[in-house]
């Protein structure tokens, strides 16, 4: 049995990031899947990003009660840069009795060689890669310690899209994992459009 670690943004967590977590664990020898916001991603714009507080509530919320998931918040203890290979280390000091698989989609695979100490993920943490729409991933060409499920769900919303709509005052509760949590989404998008 494996535990799947999530890491992500989840600028907000949608309906998407809910089905491809329930297929993992319900199609693959992942049991447990760990959600892990990140505080700050270097790679996206801070003025959009939800506070990290509230994006891990409603991750908290959305999975309340399933036993097959949990969020950490171990990033928000650990030095920036928030690099996926100190987090690892660090989760498995903290759990040496799990076997930690990282998830990715085949669009974060197809730049994994940019990523920092990539070769040590590769040697210590077996890869679960999903499929995204627009990304080809040539699975003859993957390396032992990955597998690429290709049936996984392919729900093409993303957290973008949500929080552009929201702005512009388009009604996207339904792809909210909790529809009502969609006012206090606004109020807080509203918010960091201020800063």
């Amino acid at each position: 049995m494996q535990t799947g670690l999530y890491f992500g943004s989840f600028n907000p967590m949608h309906i998407g990031h809910l089905a491809l977590a329930n297929y993992l664990t319900e199609h693959t020898s992942i049991r447990q899947l760990w959600f892990i916001p990140s505080p700050i991603n270097p790679l996206k714009n801070s003025r959009e990003l939800l506070p990290y507080e509230l994006r891990c509530r409603l991750i908290e919320q959305a999975v309340r009660g399933d036993h097959r998931f949990r969020v950490l918040r171990i990033e928000s203890t650990l030095p920036a840069p928030h690099y996926t290979v100190r987090t690892l280390r660090a989760l498995s000091m903290l759990h040496p009795d799990q076997l930690f698989t990282l998830l990715i989609g085949a669009d974060n695979w197809l730049s994994f060689d940019r990523w920092q100490d990539h070769q040590r993920l590769l040697d210590h943490y077996p890869l679960t890669i999903y499929p995204r729409l627009g990304y080809k991933i040539d699975e003859a060409s993957l390396p032992s310690s990955c597998h690429y499920v290709l049936e996984a769900p392919r729900i093409e919303i993303s957290s973008t899209a949500i929080r552009s709509g929201i702005l512009q005052g388009r009604d996207l509760r339904y792809w909210l994992p909790q529809p009502d949590t969609y006012n206090v989404i606004a109020a807080a998008l509203r918010d960091c459009a201020k800063r």
